[in-house]
């Protein structure tokens, strides 16, 4: 893959590169260049090209990009080489359908050759190029830094959500009502949650993917693993804490991170392993270390921040005070560098 020796960044092809790869079309003539297929939820292309022999795995990562994990003063960073923008995407038009994939590669052009070593080599290789609709954006690394480093901005993309009304039981005593600040100490300010009271809560469950991570992105040790499943030294797991800034368009306090589900998959450029995460959220309009006081008089019922110290917003939570384990910029399960 081509490195920018000074940064350790992943860098374009240059034009000597591609020249090298002697790229030619394929299946003009006969028509089987360029199928598409466009129905809802999937759209789709398929190209063939012939390619210089010994070139060929360069044109995999030319097609269909490819990724690393760089330290930049100290700093580990992501960096990624997106589809070429000629032989990577689909047609300018349609930006979103982009390579994914190689479905076949042959020699081409001229009988094979043995070398010493068994491995056979010809003058070309036809490479069959699959090209899908992503459902996902494509920024360079210069796009990023200037988004200051915002990887949620590509390769991120929404699964799905499920909507529900849960029913929950309050933790009686261990927890008090507060009013905020203003609001007056008028009940229920200070009392203490009541026991064997539940209430109902609308939710939303949905989940958010971040794919293609090199493996070092997510191995044991690294600074995603730990921010997600704490440290042997104390650090608090993200796992069960809300937001302490806005995420998803959605007000702080408002989504707890539910969990996760890795998926370990080997690199379509045949070198290495790369991390699919499927990140699982909860959403509550009211906030989650919110609850409902019935009173009943129906004079102060209504939702009231719980804590067992004093009235904390999730901007300001202190860890192990109210409802959920702390609160934490939930923003960072969308960067491999370190807090």
């Amino acid at each position: 893959m081509p490195v920018d020796p000074d940064t350790g960044m992943l860098r374009p092809f240059n034009d000597d590169e591609i020249d090298a790869m002697q790229i030619r079309t394929f299946g003009v003539r006969d028509m089987s260049h360029g199928t598409e297929t466009r129905r809802i939820g999937e759209n789709t292309m398929r190209k063939s090209f012939f390619v210089k022999w010994s070139e060929r795995f360069n044109f995999v990562k030319l097609v269909c990009g490819d990724q690393k994990i760089y330290v930049d003063s100290g700093f580990t960073k992501l960096s990624r080489m997106i589809p070429d923008e000629i032989y990577g995407i689909h047609h300018p038009d349609f930006p979103e359908i982009v390579a994914t994939r190689i479905d076949n590669m042959k020699g081409a052009n001229g009988p094979g050759i043995d070398d010493e070593d068994g491995i056979v080599k010809y003058p070309d290789a036809q490479i069959d190029v699959f090209y899908e609709h992503v459902p996902y954006d494509l920024l360079s690394d210069d796009e990023v830094a200037d988004e200051d480093g915002n990887e949620f901005l590509r390769y991120t993309h929404f699964g799905g959500s499920t909507g529900s009304a849960q029913n929950i039981s309050v933790p009686g005593g261990a927890m008090r009502y507060w009013r905020g600040p203003g609001e007056g100490t008028a009940p229920p300010h200070g009392f203490q949650v009541p026991y064997g009271v539940s209430i109902s809560r609308a939710e939303e469950e949905f989940t958010w993917h971040w794919v293609q991570l090199p493996y070092e992105a997510f191995k044991p040790g690294s600074n995603l693993y730990a921010r997600i499943y704490g440290t042997v030294e104390g650090d608090l797991p993200f796992i069960g804490c809300v937001n302490s800034s806005p995420i998803f368009d959605r007000a702080v306090g408002t989504v707890v991170f539910a969990g996760v589900t890795a998926k370990l998959e080997r690199a379509h450029s045949g070198q290495g392993r790369r991390w699919s995460l499927e990140y699982k959220f909860a959403y509550s309009a009211m906030g989650w270390n919110w609850l409902f006081f019935p009173d009943p008089s129906g004079v102060n019922g209504g939702w009231y921040n719980v804590n067992n110290k004093e009235y904390q917003e999730a901007d300001v939570l202190d860890d192990h005070r109210s409802l959920t384990p702390g609160a934490r910029d939930l923003n960072m399960l969308f960067s491999v560098a370190a807090v």
